[in-house]
């Protein structure tokens, strides 16, 4: 008997093994060299295709290099993946098949061109190429380019462009499936299209309810299930990730400029001349200077390292934006909080006069300064409100003196929400900053406020226009802080994708959910062929099953979703502001986001039906019917 055993074990792995390897070789194109040599693989419509495909993409790509589709990233991918739908369209039409191996060698061919294209090794052939169809040789935005030679491209896609190369890679590849896989079932006989969907629809919800029973079977409401579970994963997740990124950009904005011009070297005596030329753009609302530098704090025994910002808030909106995050040390509640009542707000007015009001001469009354809530914490809330700031020795010795040093009296206490701005940053006087940094005269830059800072990007492009890129910088906040929103970006778009593969596991019981009714069906499937049913409709009937169990377990998870994160929003969580930079939890539900997660639910629903679906279409009714005899 054991050796019976053996004898049959060894068999069944040996397939298994031989199954996975295949599977192995036609993932890495083995499938698309049989394809070629069993001649089944549709030249010319490959050609069509993939050679439409390279035109799309290379129309985006001058789009791009021209200045659009720069602002709006959801628009550049939207761009590529339609240019691949339509690319599996056309497969699936001219092969009036699928057309997995025609995409395929697209895809990889452009992915194989976008590396050569971002690394800028193509860089010759493309301004060739631009040149040839009367374009100009260099693009309309040549910053994007920099030093290094790298394309707008590398710009867009960060230094991580060559793994997004290949996600955007599978990613066309997926998609050009789905477009050909519409194309076959939309296919008539005569090559038209089809649009008859009544008698597939019939089958498909019999095969739902499931037999004997009048709601849904147990078997589907376990994949509608897992589905769901995904979906309302992914809902919420992004709705943090978005109110998080959120809540960080108004922090931001709340405490530093929208635009920040500078000048090389030590010498910016001209900045009144500058923030006139600035105030000329209807869009910026006010030009402040401001000092700073690193200096180093102490009070009583307390010491440590701070950031030192002299301003002058002349504008109303760069006034408003300081004062609402005031409160005054004598009244400090436990939390701070800002309350923007008319009292409230009127007394911090009086605080940032008295900031601003510095003390006349030989009076002996100290310059004031605000200090940042959780600092004010730190150094034990200072008796008598008294801190001293010293200019740190290098910073002394590169600019020629002593290292300085100057006492303060705390005038008021900020909390911007940010933990690193109320841990490090204090505001002075500009005279004051002045006078410790020995800048008489001179400012680090000026801070410009415009009306609408989502849309900074004309502003900054038309100062550096008028002020030139010498001996002026000119960088918006957007620009400022590319690492920080970078990283919070990407670990958006990574947290998607982690738990897109919720969706993805949840998908395969759509797919063994067919693969059973394909089993249990087969004898049905070769009536229905005998009696003349097509294999686009027999194709039909189960993509509609899986349609059916990929809609409900979508909308059931987009309700779960959205149900969490209103909730999540409404319990108001404190999380740890020295950890995640903000000190509680903010959601925010996006309808771009919750779009975006139901596309991809439904696209990878419907993947996964393909092949059960071509599966059962390719069952010869003869060898069916022998079966059941």
């Amino acid at each position: 008997m054991k050796k019976q055993g053996s004898a049959t074990l060894l068999p069944f792995l040996s397939r298994q093994l031989r199954h996975v390897a295949s599977g192995l070789l036609q993932l890495v194109g083995g499938g698309l060299l049989l394809s070629m040599r069993r001649r089944q693989f549709a030249w010319r419509t490959a050609a069509v295709g993939g050679g439409g495909f390279a035109a799309a993409l290379w129309t985006i790509d001058a789009a791009v290099c021209a200045g659009a589709l720069v602002d709006s990233p959801a628009r550049l991918w939207g761009a590529v993946l339609a240019a691949a739908r339509v690319m599996g369209w056309v497969h699936g039409r001219g092969a009036a098949r699928l057309g997995v191996w025609e995409s395929d060698l697209a895809c990889a061919l452009a992915a194989a061109a976008a590396a050569l294209r971002f690394s800028g090794a193509l860089a010759p052939l493309w301004r060739w190429s631009r040149h040839l169809v009367g374009l100009p040789s260099q693009p309309l935005r040549p910053a994007f380019w920099g030093a290094a030679g790298h394309p707008a491209w590398s710009f867009l896609l960060g230094p991580l462009w060559d793994r997004l190369v290949v996600l955007g890679a599978i990613g066309a590849w997926l998609t050009a499936l789905i477009g050909g896989s519409l194309a076959v079932l939309l296919r008539a006989p005569g090559g038209g299209i089809d649009g008859g969907w009544r008698l597939e629809w019939g089958l498909a919800r019999r095969a739902w309810r499931g037999e004997g029973s009048h709601g849904i079977s147990v078997v589907s409401a376990v994949a509608v299930l897992g589905v769901a579970l995904g979906v309302a994963s992914l809902v919420t997740v992004n709705a943090v990730m978005a109110g998080y990124l959120a809540d960080i950009r108004d922090k931001v904005l709340a405490t530093h400029a929208h635009v920040v011009v500078q000048k090389y070297g030590l010498d910016f005596f001209d900045y009144d001349a500058v923030a006139t030329s600035a105030l000329v753009h209807p869009a910026v609302q006010s030009a402040t200077p401001f000092v700073f530098n690193e200096v180093m704090l102490s009070a009583g025994a307390q010491g440590r390292g701070v950031l030192l910002k002299g301003v002058e808030p002349r504008g109303a909106a760069a006034r408003a934006a300081l004062g609402q995050q005031l409160c005054d040390p004598a009244a400090l509640p436990q939390a701070c909080a800002l309350a923007n009542t008319p009292a409230a707000l009127a007394g911090r007015e009086e605080v940032l006069d008295r900031l601003l009001r510095l003390p006349a001469a030989g009076s002996g009354a100290l310059p004031k300064v605000l200090v940042g809530w959780e600092l004010y914490q730190q150094l034990g809330r200072p008796k008598d409100g008294v801190i001293t700031l010293t200019v740190p020795v290098g910073l002394a010795s590169a600019r020629g003196g002593l290292p300085s040093r100057q006492s303060f009296a705390v005038a008021g206490v900020f909390r911007g929400g940010m933990y690193e701005f109320d841990a490090r940053l204090v505001y002075a006087p500009l005279a004051a900053a002045q006078q410790l940094f020995d800048m008489p005269g001179r400012v680090s830059g000026l801070e410009l406020r415009v009306r609408d800072a989502a849309h900074v990007e004309p502003i900054t492009a038309a100062l550096r226009a008028r002020l030139g890129r010498y001996p002026y910088r000119v960088n918006d906040w957007r620009e400022l802080n590319a690492g920080l929103f970078a990283a919070l970006a990407l670990q958006k778009v990574v947290m998607f994708l982690v738990l897109c593969c919720m969706v993805v596991v949840a998908s395969f019981n759509i797919a063994a959910t067919l693969f059973m009714a394909v089993v249990e069906k087969t004898h049905a499937i070769a009536v229905l062929k005998s009696m003349g049913a097509r294999d686009g409709s027999i194709m039909k009937m189960f993509v509609l099953q899986g349609w059916m169990v990929g809609a409900a377990g979508t909308a059931i998870g987009l309700l779960l979703g959205s149900g969490a994160a209103l909730l999540l929003d409404r319990l108001h969580i404190d999380i740890a502001a020295d950890v995640y930079m903000v000190d509680a939890l903010r959601v925010r539900l996006q309808a771009a986001d919750v779009a975006l997660v139901a596309l991809a639910s439904l696209a990878i629903s419907h993947l996964a039906t393909l092949f059960p679906a071509l599966q059962a279409a390719a069952r010869p009714p003869a060898a069916a019917l022998r079966l059941e005899v």
